[in-house]
């Protein structure tokens, strides 16, 4: 299933009836983010550009003045140590290489930026991969957003994070499960 996803430094201009991502250096409330993405049943993604106070951005910017292709395994290494998944570095097509090299044999999604309608990376398969171009910018949408083509169905989709729900309730019954049996043997 191919998606379509916007981002802003805004959250209150992107659609609600999309994929959304923002920047998670604007939410220092747990509360106000749990809200906003109540707002998004496709979902909300956090971008650590400027740090990430919540801990939960999943997407790396490496952008001119940002994070730098050097600083993505670092980030992604700490991130994925703290059970982080889908990890994603956001880059540009100039970047993409500088970024792929730093990150090494790691597994790691892409989400590249061309802003000028190109939807094709060259050395993915078309309409497949990466996880998500970026295709076009505000002064093309007339709103204040980008707007990305996701191409890789299981990349941030309803149905794994439903997945993950259920692994976590089934991981958290087992856990009870066995407590409840430590706590009866040692009555």
């Amino acid at each position: 299933m191919i998606r379509v996803m916007f981002d802003s430094d805004n959250p209150a201009d992107l659609p609600r009836g999309a994929m959304g991502a923002t920047y998670s250096d604007l939410f220092v409330s747990a509360a106000e983010l749990a809200r906003l993405r109540g707002e998004f049943p496709a979902g909300l993604l956090l971008i650590d550009r400027h740090g990430d106070p919540l801990g939960q951005a999943v997407i790396l910017d490496v952008e001119t003045g940002l994070h730098k292709p050097s600083d993505a395994p670092g980030w992604f290494d700490r991130r994925m140590a703290e059970g982080a998944t889908g990890l994603t570095i956001y880059c540009n097509r100039s970047n993409l290489a500088a970024v792929t090299a730093a990150m090494g044999d790691r597994g790691w999604f892409r989400w590249v930026a061309t802003l000028d309608g190109t939807a094709h990376i060259a050395g993915f398969p078309p309409g497949l991969a990466p996880a998500a171009v970026q295709i076009l910018g505000e002064a093309k949408l007339g709103f204040h957003a980008d707007m990305s083509v996701v191409w890789e169905p299981g990349w941030h989709s309803a149905e794994g994070w439903r997945a993950a729900s259920r692994r976590e309730a089934l991981d958290i019954a087992a856990a009870a499960a066995e407590l409840a049996v430590l706590l009866g043997a040692h009555q």
